[in-house]
C-alpha cells in the first residue's frame, strides 16, 4: 500500500445520516491521485489511521442513558501530543471545536450541558453530558488533529450513545381503522385480510415484533416490517404487516402481536380474537351404524350435525317425495320406529342459513335389497375353486350382450357415499365389488357387501358390479350400477414450475376434469386470452382432447414459441361449467443459456477495502514505474 495517500471522512448528507441509525455509517476510502471509490463500512469497525497502513477495530463502546441522566463518553487517543487539536463528532459532523487545548482539569468547565475535559491520569480524553437529551443518540467519536498539517488527522474508536425512549402502547390496525385491544373480529371465510402492529415513538427502534395464534400457529415469518426514523423527534416509528386467509379453522382464535424492547422486561402484548362467519358443512351418522344391513321392522335412527356460523337448524328431505307423515322428525334427527321397503331413496340434510341454502352429499338408505333379481345366474361346482368368494370367479361370468343399460347413481364432487350389495339370504351369501373397465375387464375394489367413497373423485365415475354368491347352492347373482359423478371442474397442470430457455420453445400441459362439460376454457397469457386452438403470435393453444379412459377428463396444451425474457411469470388455465370454476396455473422460469463465473460467494468488508485499495495501489505503479 502506498503510505500517506489514503483518508477517511464520513458522510454528512441525510441518507448517511439514517444509515447510523439502522446501524452502519458509509465512508469513503480514496487513493488521492485516482478519484474517488464509495465503500461500505459497518459501524463496528474503527478505522485506525496512520501514514504507513489502514487498520480496522471491531470494538465498539455502547452506552445507554435515559433522558434526563449525565453520562461521560471516553475517549483514549494513543501518543496524544499536547499541541493537537481535540474536537468531538456526533453521526460524522463536528459539534465541539474548541479555540484552545483540552483543559486538564476537571474544575475549569464550560457552560454548555456538554463539557469535555482530559483526564491526565489516566490518558484520556472525556465528553461529560449533563442532562442527556435525545438529540445526543447517535454515534460520537472524537478526533485529534495534529498541529502539523502534514500528518494523518487521527479517529477513535466509536462510542456508540444510545438515548433510550420506551414507545408508546402499541395496537393494531385494519384498513386504516385502530382496533382496541381486545376487539373481536367479525369476517366472512375466505377473506384475505392484513393488520398491522404499529409502535410509536421508540428509540431504539423495537427488536423484534412476533404474530401469533392462539392455535399454535406463529405468523411471524411471513410478516413485512417498516421502520422510519423521524429525523425532527429523532424517535423510531415500527410497523409490522401480516396477511393471511381466514377460515373457519380461525373461529374463535386469537391473533397476538409481541412487541420487545430494550425498556421492556417482558414483551407487550395487543391482541383481538377471530369472529369467522362461514357457510354450514354436514355430519350425517346412523343408528344402527353403517355398514350393517337394515332390514324391514327395525328401528333406524339418521342423525344430521350442522356446523355453521351463525347456527343454523338442519332438515332432513328425501329427494322427489316428501317425508313420511309417520317419521320422526327434528332436532337433526330422522327416526324410523319400524323401517319398510317404502323408505328406502335418496336422503339428504339441508338448512337455511344467512348465506342460502345449503344441503347435505346424498345418503341412499337401502332396505333389505336383493342382489338376485340380476341379470346373470351361474353355477358351480365345489371341485372347481378352493375360494368361495366371487372375487375369484369373474372370469367365468357369462356376458350378456342385451340386457339393459344399468341404473345410474349420481353423485356430487368431493361427497361420500355407500352403495350396498345386500341380499335376504345374508348369512350364506359372500360378495364382491368390482369396477368395470374399458373392453369389458373387471378392476376388484372390495370384497364386502358395501362399497364407500369418502370423497368421490372424477376418476370415481364408471360402472360397477355388485356379485354375491350363495354359498350353499353355489349361485352367483350380480347387478351392474353405473356411478356418474357430477361437479364443479377440476384442473390440475402437468408440472406447477417450469423452466425454458431463452430462444427455445416450451409447452405447457394441463389436465383436468368436468361434468356437465365445461361452458367456458381459456388460457390467460399476460394480456391475451386464448381459447383451445387459438393462435396469437407466439402464443398457440392447442385443441382439447382426452386424456384418460374417464369420459368426463381432458388436457390441453400451450406452446410458446422462441421463448423470450419477458415471459417469464404465471401462466393461467381457467375452465369453467354449471357447478362453478377452477384454474390451473403454472410459472414460468426464465434462464439463459449461457456460462457465467462468480468471482466469490461472499467478501467481508474488510476484506473488500483491502482488495480494492490493493487492486488500485498496483494499477498506479504500472501506470508511473517506466517500461
Amino acid at each position: 500500500m502506498i503510505p500517506g495517500l489514503y483518508s477517511v471522512v464520513a458522510l454528512k448528507d441525510k441518507k448517511a445520516r439514517l444509515a447510523r441509525i439502522q446501524g452502519s455509517l458509509s465512508y469513503l476510502c480514496w487513493p488521492l491521485q485516482f478519484g474517488w471509490e464509495k465503500l461500505h463500512v459497518d459501524i463496528n469497525e474503527n478505522f485506525v489511521l496512520n501514514a504507513s497502513n489502514v487498520q480496522f477495530s471491531t470494538h465498539q463502546d455502547e452506552v445507554l442513558s435515559s433522558p434526563g441522566e449525565a453520562v461521560n463518553l471516553e475517549c483514549e487517543i494513543p501518543n496524544y501530543k499536547s499541541d493537537s487539536i481535540i474536537r468531538w463528532l456526533l453521526n460524522g459532523e463536528t459539534v465541539l471545536l474548541p479555540n484552545e487545548e483540552p483543559r486538564e482539569s476537571k474544575n475549569e468547565v464550560e457552560k454548555s450541558r456538554r463539557r469535555p475535559f482530559f483526564n491526565a491520569t489516566h490518558g484520556i480524553h472525556v465528553l461529560h453530558i449533563a442532562h442527556v437529551g435525545i438529540e445526543d443518540d447517535g454515534v460520537w467519536h472524537c478526533q485529534e488533529i495534529p498541529e502539523n498539517q502534514e500528518l494523518l488527522t487521527f479517529t477513535s474508536q466509536p462510542i456508540r450513545l444510545i438515548v433510550v425512549v420506551a414507545p408508546q402502547t402499541p395496537y393494531i390496525v385494519f384498513e386504516d381503522r385502530r382496533l382496541v385491544d381486545g376487539t373481536i373480529f367479525t369476517i366472512r371465510e375466505k377473506n384475505t385480510v392484513t393488520f398491522s402492529c404499529v409502535v410509536r415513538d421508540a428509540n431504539p427502534a423495537p427488536s423484534r415484533i412476533e404474530w401469533l395464534l392462539s392455535n399454535g400457529h406463529n405468523l411471524t415469518s411471513s410478516s413485512h416490517l417498516q421502520e422510519e426514523f423521524l429525523e425532527t423527534e429523532r424517535l423510531y416509528h415500527s410497523r409490522s404487516d401480516v396477511t393471511f386467509e381466514v377460515n373457519r379453522k380461525h373461529h374463535q382464535v386469537l391473533l397476538h402481536c409481541h412487541v420487545h424492547h430494550i425498556t421492556f422486561s417482558t414483551s407487550v402484548t395487543v391482541s383481538i380474537s377471530f369472529n369467522i362467519l362461514y357457510t354450514p358443512s354436514f355430519v350425517i351418522s346412523r343408528t344402527p351404524g353403517f355398514g350393517y344391513p337394515i332390514t324391514e321392522g327395525i328401528a333406524v335412527s339418521l342423525k344430521c350435525e350442522v356446523d355453521a356460523n351463525p347456527s343454523s337448524i338442519p332438515q332432513w328431505v328425501k329427494d322427489d317425495a316428501p317425508l313420511s307423515t309417520h317419521v320422526e322428525s327434528g332436532g337433526g334427527y330422522l327416526n324410523f320406529s319400524s323401517i319398510t321397503k317404502e323408505h328406502a331413496g335418496w336422503y339428504r340434510c339441508s338448512t337455511y342459513h344467512e348465506f342460502g341454502h345449503f344441503a347435505s352429499f346424498g345418503y341412499f338408505l337401502n332396505v333389505r335389497y336383493a342382489c338376485k333379481t340380476t341379470t346373470s345366474t351361474t353355477s358351480f361346482n365345489d371341485n372347481e375353486s378352493s375360494d368361495t368368494s366371487p372375487c375369484y370367479m369373474q372370469t367365468d361370468i357369462p356376458e350378456i350382450t342385451d340386457q339393459p343399460p344399468p341404473p345410474q347413481i349420481q353423485i356430487g364432487l368431493g361427497s361420500a357415499v355407500m352403495l350396498e350389495c345386500a341380499s335376504e339370504e345374508d348369512v350364506f351369501q359372500s360378495y364382491c365389488w368390482a369396477k368395470v373397465k374399458e373392453g369389458g375387464g373387471l378392476e376388484n375394489v372390495a370384497s364386502e357387501h358395501n362399497l364407500r367413497f369418502d370423497h368421490v373423485l372424477y376418476n370415481d365415475a364408471g360402472v360397477y358390479k355388485c356379485m354375491t354368491r350363495n354359498r350353499i347352492e353355489d349361485n352367483l347373482s350380480t347387478r351392474n350400477v353405473e356411478v356418474v359423478v357430477t361437479g364443479k371442474p377440476f384442473v390440475e397442470p402437468l408440472n406447477q414450475t417450469l423452466i425454458a430457455i431463452v430462444g427455445k420453445s416450451v409447452s405447457i400441459t394441463v389436465q383436468y376434469c368436468a361434468n356437465p362439460i365445461p361452458l367456458r376454457a381459456y388460457w390467460i397469457v399476460q394480456s391475451l386470452v386464448l381459447k383451445p386452438g387459438e393462435t396469437s403470435e407466439r402464443f398457440s393453444a392447442r385443441n382439447i382432447t382426452k386424456y384418460s379412459d374417464n369420459i368426463n377428463c381432458y388436457k390441453t396444451i400451450l406452446d410458446i414459441l422462441e421463448v423470450k425474457e419477458e415471459d417469464s411469470g404465471e401462466f393461467v388455465f381457467l375452465v369453467k361449467n354449471s357447478y362453478g370454476i377452477d384454474d390451473g396455473v403454472v410459472w414460468l422460469n426464465i434462464t439463459q443459456a449461457s456460462f457465467s463465473v462468480s468471482l466469490g460467494q461472499s467478501i467481508s468488508h474488510t476484506g473488500s477495502l483491502h482488495l480494492l485499495c490493493f487492486l488500485t495501489s498496483w494499477i498506479y505503479l504500472l501506470q508511473v514505474i517506466p517500461r
